[in-house]
C-alpha cells in the first residue's frame, strides 16, 4: 500500500487508533477526516505527504510528523477538538506547510527542529493569490495559547515563541 485514497475511512465513528504501513507515501484528502474516536495514529517513516482535511476533527492528542513528510495541505490537522502536540522529527529542509493546515484548531503544541530564525524566514508575510490576502503563518487558525518550541537534536527547548 503507497496511499489511502480519498475518503477511504472518513467519518469511522469507532476508529481509535491506527498504524499505518512503512510503504505508505500519500495520506489523500479527507482519508480519516471526521472520525469521532480517532485518537492514536502512526505515521509511517517514508510519508511524503498529508493532505487536505486528511485529519480534520479528529481527536488526536499527539502526532510526529516524520522528517520524509515534505508537505502539509490546507486543513490536514484542521479543526482539533483537543489540545494537539506536533512534533516535527529532525530534517534537513523545511516541510511546505500550507496557509490553513491547522486552522480551527482548539491549542495547539508545535515543537520543530528549525531555529526561530528560519521559521521567520520561511513562515511570514503575506501573500496574495490575486484577490485574497493570505498570511504566510502556518500556524494561523490555531486556537489560543498556541506556542512554537524551537527544539535541538535532543529533544530540548531552546526557545518558545507564543501565539
Amino acid at each position: 500500500i503507497t496511499n489511502i485514497p480519498e475518503n477511504a475511512f472518513s467519518r469511522c465513528t469507532k476508529l481509535s487508533g491506527v498504524s499505518l504501513p512503512e510503504s505508505l507515501t500519500l495520506l489523500d484528502a479527507t482519508c480519516f477526516a471526521w472520525c469521532a474516536s480517532l485518537k492514536e495514529v502512526y505515521l509511517p517513516k517514508n510519508l511524503k505527504a498529508i493532505y487536505t482535511f486528511v485529519f480534520d476533527s479528529c481527536p488526536l492528542t499527539n502526532v510526529v510528523i516524520p522528517a520524509s513528510v515534505v508537505e502539509l495541505r490546507e486543513r490536514s490537522f484542521g479543526s482539533m477538538p483537543n489540545t494537539l502536540t506536533v512534533t516535527f522529527e529532525n530534517r534537513e529542509e523545511l516541510p511546505e506547510i500550507h496557509r490553513n493546515a491547522f486552522q480551527y484548531s482548539n491549542t495547539v503544541i508545535f515543537r520543530v527542529p528549525w531555529t526561530k530564525e528560519q521559521h521567520e524566514a520561511k513562515f511570514t508575510g503575506e501573500y496574495s493569490n490575486g484577490s485574497t490576502i493570505y498570511s504566510r503563518d502556518p500556524f494561523f487558525g490555531a486556537g489560543e495559547g498556541s506556542v512554537i518550541q524551537f527544539i535541538d537534536e535532543q529533544g530540548n527547548i531552546i526557545e518558545e515563541m507564543f501565539k
